[in-house]
């Protein structure tokens, strides 16, 4: 699934569903309005709701007559009487996605939504699936508020990127199933008890998104496991965790995990692909061990929240986790981590889709790797596959946070075993590379180096020259980020801006 598949940001569509949007606005008498949607296909009916509630994140009286009988999913806020209007009117909804809300989560509401509701939002990633308007919305967006720093906007950028190429599941419009099958919670206040009520009201709950899930396991069935006592298998595919003291920003007396937590988890949970984790300097080597145990993961994501000191758990635990499931993971995610061996990436992740490296340090490679790396030279299957790639160096002086410049010719230098060595990155984010002149003069040898290269964001590349510039921007580009990079005049900026003018491509350019 492509980021977008429309070259020109305004298409024909979008402007229809605007202007629809503007004159909904101005109907004044409910049953004008409900005469004008009935008229609609669902679909259109949906991304009405989605274009009119997309800025504001507010929820007019205007869009009641929305809630048609035939749409399948709805972007509405989370109140009681929209939810019933819900419930009496919309017969065929299947997907919900809810309004950011500061209001803590009520349970009972979220269980008295009608059987057929199978996917509940609280943040937009399982509702955005697929989604061409939303990719729209997306782009239309960026730039009109000012960002508070480029690694915030690059991040978000590539959100929505992972999140608008995936597909929706069948599930979601089998009519076998009949409960909430997927509820993303994101930051919503709900305790530990919610979400077990959550997990055991739901028994074909497939993804359960929220920080306290693995917690809420624990305590539900610690008791009965430390007794040998039977316990239940969760058809959850997904484990997230927060094993740090700090949570949300908030500092707490005790951590939120018990080391042993997962140990339990790949129990209750056999069938688990999705692994999201926060950790600390204090977490315990073992805690993350028992990932070992599952079938296969998928998805990986490590988060080290960190406070300046030496972490217990360090890339050499997550190395087994590597060693183990690389074989299967399509998305590797690795925050603030020490001593990221990318060799050890390379050669156990040959299926990674999405690589995300931001503020850790490297393990200093063989000198022999700034121009011939044993490792890459034994084979030339490394990151062929990879779409995503995003790099954040977090540090401004460490020698140790330059990533080896043989992993840079893995990434960007055409390879053999590619047909017409095409590399296939459609979303690449650098901060900091630092590529050396010698590694650059190797990789930057062609024109539309990276052919299917859709969003391009850079941020103090101060070693890339405007000819390697142009190299890096393919046909299908559509959004492209340049962030403290001095070296490009004011000429060199202009005639960029005439190269992209005709191509319909969002340029954002920061000194």
């Amino acid at each position: 699934m492509s980021f977008l598949n429309f070259k020109c940001p305004r298409s024909l569509y979008n402007l229809c569903i605007e202007v629809f949007v503007s004159v909904l606005k101005n109907v004044e008498e409910p049953a004008k309005r409900s005469t004008l949607v009935q008229k609609l296909a669902p679909s259109i009916l949906e991304d009405v709701m989605l274009f009119a509630t997309w800025n504001t994140r507010s929820w007019s009286q205007d869009w009641s007559s929305l809630l048609t009988a035939s749409i399948r999913a709805a972007v509405v806020p989370y109140q009681r009487d929209i939810l019933q209007n819900l419930k009496n009117q919309c017969k065929a909804l299947r997907q919900i996605l809810f309004l950011p809300t500061s209001d803590p989560l009520d349970v009972d509401v979220v269980l008295s939504l009608p059987k057929h509701v199978i996917s509940v939002d609280f943040n937009g990633d399982y509702f955005h699936r697929s989604r061409t308007l939303a990719s729209h919305l997306l782009l239309q967006s960026l730039g009109e508020e000012e960002s508070s720093s480029w690694l915030i906007e690059a991040e978000s950028v590539l959100r929505s990127m992972l999140t608008l190429r995936q597909k929706i599941p069948d599930y979601i419009f089998d009519n076998k199933y009949q409960s909430i099958t997927e509820l993303h919670l994101s930051t919503v206040k709900v305790s530990v008890s919610d979400i077990q009520k959550l997990f055991t009201s739901f028994p074909k709950l497939k993804y359960l998104r929220h920080y306290q899930l693995t917690a809420a396991l624990y305590e539900l069935h610690v008791e009965d496991w430390k007794q040998n006592l039977p316990l239940p298998a969760y058809k959850l595919k997904n484990l997230d965790a927060d094993f740090s003291y700090v949570v949300r920003s908030q500092w707490t007396p005790r951590r939120s995990l018990p080391v042993d937590a997962f140990q339990l988890a790949t129990i209750l949970c056999p069938d688990t692909n999705v692994a999201k984790i926060r950790f600390d300097c204090s977490t315990n080597h073992d805690s993350i061990s028992p990932l070992i145990n599952l079938k296969k993961l998928k998805e990986l994501s490590l988060v080290r929240v960190t406070d300046g000191e030496r972490c217990l758990l360090d890339f050499t635990d997550i190395t087994l986790l590597l060693q183990k499931h690389g074989k299967h993971l399509i998305m590797l995610e690795l925050k603030v981590i020490e001593e990221v061996d990318t060799h050890v990436i390379l050669e156990s992740c040959s299926r990674l889709e999405v690589l995300i490296l931001s503020g850790c340090s490297y393990r200093f490679p063989e000198p022999t790797c700034e121009t011939s790396c044993l490792t890459l030279d034994s084979s030339s299957e490394f990151l062929t596959r990879l779409q995503y790639f995003f790099y954040a160096d977090g540090d401004d002086f460490s020698s140790d946070h330059s990533l080896p410049q043989c992993f840079w010719k893995s990434l960007l230098t055409p390879d053999r075993s590619c047909k017409n060595g095409r590399k296939k990155l459609r979303g690449l984010f650098l901060e900091a590379p630092r590529i050396s002149e010698l590694t650059a003069g190797e990789i930057f040898q062609s024109d539309h180096i990276l052919p299917d290269l859709q969003v391009l964001s850079i941020c103090r590349y101060s070693e890339l020259l405007f000819e390697q510039l142009v190299s890096l921007m393919s046909p299908e580009l559509v959004y492209l980020k340049i962030g403290q990079c001095d070296q490009f005049s004011a000429a060199q900026i202009k005639r960029l801006k005439n190269l992209i003018s005709s191509n319909n491509i969002s340029f954002f350019y920061e000194k």
